[in-house]
């Protein structure tokens, strides 16, 4: 995103990045979170600001990381928790604010 934006966004996905971007920078409905973002704020989404935080071919592995890096990060622009986990993972898990500069954070068929 532009200038000093701060908000970040953490997803899975199978689909290729590229597609992914382009998906949250169209303009028609249904916007997705990010797109919404960006009509709202007047942003600018480029791949010079995504970060492939993982890989993994697996659907369930992909939604268990997704879980994990949304209850750490926290992230802004997320309208939802993703997978569901147990509550143990409330004890285990530092819960952490993302580092500063990180605009865009997407997991990608995560290891």
């Amino acid at each position: 995103m532009a200038g000093r934006c701060t908000d970040t966004y953490v997803e899975e996905t199978a689909r290729a990045l590229a597609t992914r971007v382009k998906e949250h920078t169209r303009t028609t409905a249904p916007l997705t979170a990010v797109g919404e973002h960006k009509s709202n704020h007047q942003h600018d989404i480029s791949l010079d600001n995504v970060e492939v935080m993982g890989r993994e071919d697996h659907f369930w592995n992909r939604k268990i990381r997704e879980a994990l890096e949304i209850k750490t990060q926290r992230p802004t622009l997320n309208r939802d928790a993703g997978y569901d986990l147990p509550a143990i993972y409330d004890d285990l898990l530092p819960l952490e604010h993302p580092p500063g500069g990180q605009h865009y954070a997407k997991c990608q068929r995560m290891i």
